[in-house]
């Protein structure tokens, strides 16, 4: 099946060994793994961040095969999962970092296309999340004014949800120091130049 945005046919993908165990020479036990992933997860680091750090530093190709369960889901049963999956956190920072080039660069069509390409990519991800029942229905997207770009750029892992609850964006970022911060947006509409989405 060809992909989405480009002509490639999409045919790349990693190989997964045929054995589902762990090998013999991998020693730690699978709460020592645990342990390891729900402390990188407070540290802010993302579900892809932990896997790659495993793999990396301590031999685990893996997690699955180790624990029985992927990351996200230990994460997700020690209350630790970002509540934006990540797939639409870093495609929602791709559009920011687009729009910020294009304030400075206005003639730049090229990425006036690409803006399209990836908002389209938002929608559809977020439709399918909210099917899926792993966004709620009523959330709507807010990614193109002032207020979330320097949030965007002041923390690495946001794992936080973008949701509108009567006027309200609330972003819940670990990283900022305050579990909880929440900024009244409905007297910087002109702005601000916020855009809902449903």
């Amino acid at each position: 099946m060809g992909r989405m945005h480009s002509r490639g046919k999409g045919i790349s993908a990693s190989a997964l060994p045929y054995k589902r165990t762990p090998p013999s020479w991998l020693k730690i036990s699978s709460q020592d793994v645990e342990d390891n992933i729900c402390k990188f997860a407070k540290k802010g680091l993302t579900p892809s961040q932990i896997g790659v750090i495993l793999r990396d530093s301590h031999g685990i190709a893996q997690v699955k095969s180790v624990t029985g369960s992927k990351i996200l889901r230990i994460l997700k049963a020690h209350g630790l999962a970002p509540e934006i999956p990540e797939d639409l956190y870093h495609l929602i920072k791709k559009a920011v970092a687009i729009r910020k080039h294009l304030e400075r660069n206005r003639k730049d069509k090229d990425s006036k296309f690409r803006l399209i390409l990836v908002e389209s990519r938002i929608h559809r991800l977020a439709r399918y999340y909210k099917k899926t029942k792993k966004l709620p229905p009523d959330l709507c997207w807010l990614y193109e004014n002032r207020l979330i770009d320097p949030l965007l750029g002041r923390t690495s892992a946001l794992t936080s949800s973008l949701a509108w609850n009567s006027f309200t964006l609330v972003f819940s970022i670990p990283t900022l120091g305050s579990d909880l911060v929440s900024l009244v947006v409905s007297d910087f509409y002109s702005e601000a130049g916020i855009v809902r989405y449903s």
